[in-house]
């Protein structure tokens, strides 16, 4: 099963320090090259089996007016979805994140994540009976460690495990790797897997945990330069054979 996890910036597509910052009516609009990185994105993950998005784009005028979601799935031909609503900018934005998959997606939950800013959310179900987390932390350590913590809590008694997400983490620091010793998860990413700013990647920000009854093939950071993160897949198997 190959697994992607990917900060889609709401197709934004930011591509330097400079386009981030001026580019700044691309944050609050929709236009002509939104929707070409859309379809570029949808392109780019039709490859994948489960595909775990975040700020992808769900109402406002930032995607104008309508949810993204059916356009990646019509174009990538992932015909499964799971969806969650994490922050609402009055009529600017609407966002969070997605789960796209191959195969049938069951026993969906939304979870909003606790922290002193509201917003943040992880998404949980079921693909081949194995349990798929997707989630994206807030930037301060103290709201991370909460969070973090919030999740393990979820985790328990679930096996095998998929964590993907942007968690504005190293995969080095202690927040993260003690979250891997309590619960149990590999922590598949690391520094080599660097995600972030995708112009001039430094920072391993996104990242893939997995169960270890499932083995893993390296990770891969693609250099796609469709928002300000870099996408990044882990191949996982498990003992039975995935049907497809």
């Amino acid at each position: 099963m190959r697994i992607l996890t990917f900060n889609m910036q709401a197709g934004i597509g930011s591509q330097s320090t400079r386009d981030l910052v001026l580019g700044f009516r691309r944050q609050l609009r929709d236009g002509p090259r939104k929707q070409k990185n859309i379809d570029a994105i949808a392109s780019f993950i039709r490859d994948f089996d489960v595909v775990c998005l975040q700020e992808v784009g769900l109402g406002g005028k930032r995607s104008g007016g309508v949810s993204q979601l059916p356009r990646l799935m019509e174009v990538s031909g992932l015909t499964h979805s799971a969806v969650q609503t994490n922050r609402i900018v009055g009529k600017v934005s609407i966002h969070g994140n997605a789960i796209l998959s191959r195969y049938p997606i069951k026993n969906i939950i939304d979870r909003k994540l606790p922290g002193r800013v509201p917003g943040r959310g992880k998404i949980i179900c079921e693909i081949e009976d194995i349990t798929i987390i997707n989630t994206h932390l807030s930037l301060s350590s103290n709201a991370q460690s909460q969070q973090l913590n919030f999740i393990a809590e979820d985790i328990k008694g679930r096996a095998p495990v998929i964590m993907c997400g942007d968690l504005n983490l190293r995969a080095a620091s202690g927040i993260l790797t003690g979250f891997s010793e309590r619960t149990g998860l590999n922590i598949l990413t690391n520094i080599t897997t660097k995600t972030h700013p995708s112009w001039s990647p430094k920072r391993d920000l996104d990242h893939i945990l997995a169960s270890p009854e499932l083995s893993a093939q390296p990770p891969t950071v693609y250099d796609v330069r469709l928002s300000d993160h870099l996408p990044v897949s882990v191949t996982v198997s498990s003992n039975r054979r995935i049907a497809g």
